[in-house]
């Protein structure tokens, strides 16, 4: 997944690229949370909370910032349709 990201900003950047790879690219297993502020305009984002609280033992405080669940799926078909950028998977020519 991390060539596909790789391979989907060099073609941004209007560069030319190929990823081979035994497997298609799947979407991460993992959950990934990120500042939405911090995030490229147009990232697929799963959920948003418009305000993010911490709470520990003594307490709780709002942080005032949005916090967004990226969508892994959504993600990676963005990925896999920027232009510019092959794949070959499982011997398949691109």
């Amino acid at each position: 997944m991390a060539g596909v990201a790789l391979a989907s900003a060099v073609a941004r950047a209007g560069g030319t690229a190929r990823v081979l790879d035994p497997q298609p690219p799947q979407p991460w297993p993992q959950t990934y949370g990120a500042w939405p502020d911090e995030l490229p305009p147009g990232t697929p984002l799963e959920r948003l909370w418009p305000d993010t609280r911490y709470t520990w033992d003594g307490g709780e405080r709002l942080l005032g910032r949005a916090y967004a669940l990226l969508d892994n799926a959504a993600l990676l078909a963005n990925l896999l349709d920027t232009p510019g950028w092959t794949g070959r998977w499982d011997g398949q020519s691109a």
